[in-house]
Order: structure tokens, then C-alpha cells, then sequence
């Protein structure tokens, strides 16, 4: 919130802020009345206006950072203030997963390379396998894949991701200034 492209806002607000309670602040004591003071006959008849505006100043100030706080605090959570992210923010968000996504099948595929180069690490994984084949052939677990396989529809699955990954893709590629200019 300090330092990202969303907290040019709160400074420049914050800097007006505090501009327009000094101003105010240099208003009043230019308009104070000096002499007042000087013609006090008792105690109670002085005015207190150094420590009036030193209060003043604590309160004005506390009042006003903690109205910023909370708009910052709601600007943060994303309640009040939301500013979705760009389509080129979206796109450069599912390059960097899939790039992720292909960093970790690329180390997945060293790891398989060597269990199959080791002849211990590839006689474990054998065992593995057997012991997972002997789980699935159990009567319960074909039972309930067949039980899944059948409530699903395939082909309305298939044909919804379809449908949204040419939306995803239409929006960027008839975006302004897309990097994407065809598939």
C-alpha cells in the first residue's frame, strides 16, 4: 500500500489534507485577536488559545488518520474503491502461471528420469504402483469411479471450457494495444 501504483492516490490526498489543515490553522491564528488576553482581569478570563489550538491540531489530525486509515483499510480489502485489473494484467497473470505450470512438469520429468535411472528408487516406485493397482481394482473404488464417470456429461464439460477459453482469448485479443494480435 506504501509503495505500489495504487498509493499515489493516498499521498496526494493525504498531502492536501494536511495542507488545507495548516492553512486553516494559519487562518485562525492570523484572525486571533492578540490584545485579548492582555486586558484579562482574572484567570478565567484568559484565553488558553496556544493550548485550544495544540488540542485542536492533536484531534483534526487524529480524526483525519483515521478516516484515511479506513479508506485504505476498505481500499485494501477490496470493499470500496475496486479497480479490476487490466486484460494485459489478466493475460501477463496466465503467462507467468502457465510458465509455472511448465517449470514444474519440466522438474517432474527429471525426477521420473532419474527413479528411472536408480534401480532402488525404481524398484520402490514398482512396489508403489502395485500396491495402487491392487486399491483400485478393489470392488468399492470401481464402484464409485463408475458411479462418477456416469453422473458426468463429458461433452458439456468440454464444450463450456471451450466456450470460455474463447471468450478469455476474444476479449484479449480485441483488447487496445494487445501484445496478442492472433492465435
Amino acid at each position: 500500500m506504501i509503495g505500489g501504483p495504487d498509493s499515489a492516490r493516498w499521498r496526494t490526498l493525504t498531502i492536501m489534507a494536511a495542507a488545507t489543515l495548516a492553512l486553516m490553522e494559519l487562518w485562525e491564528t492570523y484572525g486571533y485577536e492578540r490584545t485579548l488576553n492582555s486586558r484579562a482581569t482574572r484567570p478565567t478570563d484568559i484565553d488558553f488559545f496556544y493550548w485550544r489550538m495544540q488540542t485542536r491540531r492533536g484531534l483534526q489530525f487524529a480524526a483525519f488518520d483515521a478516516l484515511l486509515g479506513w479508506l485504505m483499510w476498505l481500499s485494501a480489502t477490496n470493499r470500496f474503491f475496486v479497480q479490476p485489473p487490466s486484460t494485459l494484467d489478466k493475460l501477463g497473470q496466465a503467462c507467468r502461471s502457465l510458465e509455472q505450470g511448465q517449470i514444474c512438469l519440466s522438474v517432474a520429468g527429471d525426477v521420473r528420469g532419474a527413479v528411472a535411472q536408480n534401480d532402488g528408487l525404481r524398484t520402490k516406485l514398482a512396489g508403489f504402483w502395485d500396491e495402487e493397482r491392487d486399491v483400485y481394482q478393489e470392488q468399492d473404488v470401481v464402484n464409485g469411479t463408475r458411479a462418477a464417470l456416469s453422473r458426468a456429461d463429458i461433452q458439456s464439460l468440454t464444450t463450456a471450457a471451450e466456450r470460455r477459453s474463447h471468450h478469455i482469448m476474444g476479449n484479449a485479443l480485441n483488447q487496445p494495444g494487445s501484445p496478442v494480435k492472433s492465435l
